[in-house]
This record gives structure tokens, C-alpha cells and sequence, in this order.
């Protein structure tokens, strides 16, 4: 049994301990939380502006922090409440997990924690300009450890970078919203978004016929269809232009401007290609839950790739 797969039982067996995850409380956790299912909307992550941040000005007053922190709550309401419970409940997710020694029970236990977790970024996006907590951050960056560490403990692909992402996304807050200053130059953000950019790239190439090969019981003769793989395949190759502009930023090779308006001829191209792909879901030999959380995964990749644009300036 690997090292992470022992830190996960350690880890339930002390919060049965403090009764944290003993039946009766899971039984509660049942009642206080809505049940996960993968037809889960994003209701309570409603639309909302998002400000233009000038990269050129030292910072932003409360009233554009809070915009922007109201932002990365939602994102992580979006990761807690509908992506992490959505793969907790796929089959094969769940088969891999039960190979491994892990319950029925612990599985559910970790949605419930997801949604609770969830609930308590939902205060946060209900109250912006109210310093987030350093428990909710340590909390939220050890659970998603966890599931990245069972994840990874699978041979299951693609679900791993996944939650790689989300932590990334994590840092990115924590080293730039929560500090009302934020330090980071135009050209590191930058490359932080190309780099966000490439990984959501490529974990659609990975994901789509991954999907489509558990809906289908691994029946290798049903393909994606024509249109989603030729945008799956533009998708890849605009990932490596990502990843290029990512590097001409580090060698120097570009000044700001000349990166910033390199990032925005690919931006847009990424766009045009989320909705392409949006509209190809329902094409998709996958189940209607599979197609819901599919379809939420990428609007949210849309609205980040947006914000992204208007952080930097771009329109």
C-alpha cells in the first residue's frame, strides 16, 4: 500500500476518532448538505462583474479587491461543490478507490467534506471584502492534497492534473488576491495564465475521450465525434503556443507589451474554441451527468479564461 494511500486512512481513522466521520455523523452530514450528483448546477456561483485590473497601478481599493476575491471564491465553490464530488461518484473513480482499500463510506465522507467546505466559501463570496480565513485556506489546500494523493494512487489518468490545477489556482489566490497589493508583474501574470491556459488545454484532450471510453465500458470502437477531435487537436496545438509564449516571456524574448498583445491574439482563439467545445457536448456518446459535468467544467475554464483577459488589460 503506497505512503499516500496510508495518509488517507491515518487521516479518516483520526477524525473517527474525534468523531468527525463516525456513521451517525455522516448520517447528519446527509441532512445538512445537499446530495452530490454530477446534474449538480452552479447555483449559488450567480454572475457577477469583473473589473479590470491595471497591471500598471501598485493595487486596487476594497471595492475592486472584493470583486476580484468574489471571483476566485466562486471558482473554488465551482471545484468543492460540483468537480470533486462529480469524479468522487465516477464509476471508474469509485472502482480505482475500492482497489485501493478505500470505502464506500469514506468516498461519500469526502463529498460531504467537499459541499462543507463549499458552504463556507459560499460566506466568502457573499462577503468580499471580509478577510479570508487562514483556516478555510489551510483547509481547503490539505483536502485537496488528500484527494490528489488518492487520485494519484490510481492509474487513472487525467483526474490527477485535475486536482493539480485546483491547487494551483489555490496558490495563485493566496500569493495575489488575498494581498490587497498584489506584487506580481505583468509579466509573471502572464505566464501564470498562459500556463493555466495550456494545462486546461490539455486536460481537455485528456478528458474528453477518457469520459467517453468509461461511459462506453471501455469499447474502444466509439469515438469522439470528427468536429470534437479536430477542436480537441487545435486545442493541443494552442497549448503549445501557450507554452512558447510562456517561455519567450521567462528568456526575455518579449517586452510587456509585445507579450501582453501575443496573449491576446491566443485568448481569443481559446474562447472561440471553449464555446466550439460547449456546443459539441451534447454530440458526445457520454451520459446526461457525465455531459452536465463536462459542460460545467469548461463554462467555468470560460469564465476564468475571461478573467484572464481583464486582468491583463485585454478586450
Amino acid at each position: 500500500m503506497s505512503v499516500s494511500v496510508l495518509f488517507f486512512f491515518f487521516r479518516v481513522v483520526v477524525r473517527r476518532l474525534l468523531g468527525l466521520n463516525s456513521t451517525s455523523s455522516v448520517a447528519r452530514e446527509k441532512k445538512k448538505n445537499r446530495r452530490v450528483t454530477g446534474q449538480e448546477s452552479q447555483q449559488q456561483t450567480q454572475r457577477f462583474e469583473m473589473r479590470h485590473f491595471d497591471m500598471s497601478q501598485p493595487g486596487g481599493d476594497d471595492q475592486e479587491h472584493g470583486r476580484e476575491q468574489r471571483f476566485w471564491a466562486a471558482r473554488f465553490i465551482d471545484h468543492l461543490r460540483t468537480f470533486i464530488p462529480g469524479v468522487l461518484q465516477r464509476p471508474a473513480v469509485i472502482a480505482a478507490l475500492l482497489q485501493l482499500g478505500v470505502g464506500r463510506l469514506d468516498i461519500h465522507a469526502l463529498q460531504n467534506e467537499a459541499v462543507s467546505i463549499a458552504n463556507e466559501w459560499s460566506q466568502v463570496y457573499m462577503h468580499p471584502n471580509v478577510p479570508v480565513p487562514h483556516e478555510l485556506l489551510a483547509h481547503t489546500r490539505d483536502f485537496k492534497r488528500t484527494v490528489l494523493h488518492l487520485l494519484k494512487s490510481t492509474n487513472l489518468k487525467c483526474y490527477p492534473d485535475l486536482l493539480e490545477h485546483m491547487l494551483e489556482e489555490l496558490e495563485y489566490f493566496v500569493k495575489v488576491i488575498v494581498p490587497k497589493r498584489p506584487s506580481w508583474s505583468l509579466a509573471r501574470q502572464i505566464v501564470f495564465y498562459s500556463t493555466e491556459h495550456k494545462e486546461n488545454l490539455e486536460f481537455g484532450g485528456c478528458i474528453v475521450p477518457q469520459l467517453v471510453l468509461e461511459d462506453n465500458r471501455g469499447d474502444p470502437t466509439v469515438d469522439v465525434p470528427e468536429a470534437v477531435q479536430q477542436g480537441l487537436h487545435e486545442g493541443g496545438e494552442l497549448a503549445e503556443q501557450f507554452a512558447a509564449l510562456s517561455r519567450h516571456i521567462r528568456t526575455r524574448k518579449l517586452n510587456d507589451a509585445q507579450a501582453r498583445d501575443a496573449f491576446q491574439k491566443l485568448a481569443h482563439k481559446h474562447l472561440g474554441g471553449l464555446e466550439q467545445l460547449i456546443a459539441g457536448v451534447p454530440s458526445l456518446p457520454i451520459n446526461r451527468d457525465t455531459k452536465v459535468l463536462l459542460t460545467e467544467m469548461v463554462k467555468h475554464e470560460r469564465l476564468e479564461a475571461i478573467e484572464a483577459m481583464r486582468m491583463l488589460g485585454i478586450h
